[in-house]
């Protein structure tokens, strides 16, 4: 496992400078939400009507799209930022794990890309926020099936094994492999780094870096490694 590169320094520390940072973000996506309520509430009454010009109709349209967009950004970036609260307790992944696959198999579909899995039979319970832990798992799949969409095999993988099978850690082991295009260490560094985005300008470049502080957060190891057209994601969970 010794390819892997690491996000080891997303672990955010406690302390009075966090507890300052957390409020601060808080406040700034509260009061951004209040401006963009108003300007998505305007123009939906203007979209009402009937006899609207079309240049105005796109306009406002573009407005209205523009003002949900920078809404679901704002949540992100709390995310992101460490501002969400954890209910760490005792977790079974084959429990969540059929809602989970639904949502997986449909983003993949949608995008043109295959995924596989294997038995996650007999895996023990962790402790994890159950709810975090799939926000952090469907942001590295949905990047995997971006990133596949892009080769020709366009293949996503999501294995996982119980402890001692992969590592001799004693951790759940869980491994997102997709087919991608090459990256060196330097660019994954890059990526991990906020709104850094080997995508077009409509993607926010955060799924990493919101999987990683997730991660951090929950005492779960993230590693990451690209060779030979396929990116692995490595995510070790302390069973205790």
């Amino acid at each position: 496992m010794a390819d892997y590169l690491f996000a080891d320094n997303y672990r955010l520390e406690e302390g009075p400078t966090r507890d300052f940072l957390r409020v601060f973000m808080k406040g700034l996506v509260h009061k951004h939400n209040n401006t963009l309520g108003v300007i998505q509430g305007f123009s939906t009454l203007i979209l009402y009507e009937d006899d609207l010009a079309e240049s105005v109709r796109e306009n406002a349209q573009q407005m209205n799209d523009t003002a949900r967009e920078s809404n679901a950004l704002n949540q992100i970036l709390l995310t992101a930022s460490g501002c969400c609260n954890f209910e760490i307790k005792p977790t079974a992944l084959s429990s969540m794990l059929p809602y989970f696959a639904e949502k997986v198999k449909a983003m993949c579909e949608q995008k043109g890309v295959t995924i596989t899995g294997n038995d996650a039979s007999g895996l023990p319970d962790f402790p994890a926020d159950s709810a975090k832990l799939g926000e952090m798992l469907m942001a590295l799949l949905t990047n995997a099936a971006e990133a596949a969409a892009e080769t020709d095999a366009k293949t996503v993988s999501f294995e996982m094994y119980p402890p001692g099978e992969q590592s001799q850690n004693g951790t759940v082991d869980l491994f997102i492999r997709n087919s991608s295009p090459d990256w060196s260490q330097e660019k994954i560094v890059e990526y991990l780094k906020p709104f850094e985005t080997s995508r077009t300008n409509d993607h926010f470049g955060l799924g990493l870096t919101m999987a990683a502080v997730l991660a951090g957060e929950m005492g779960i190891r993230m590693g990451i490694k690209n060779e030979n057209g396929q990116t692995d994601v490595w995510l070790a969970i302390p069973t205790s």
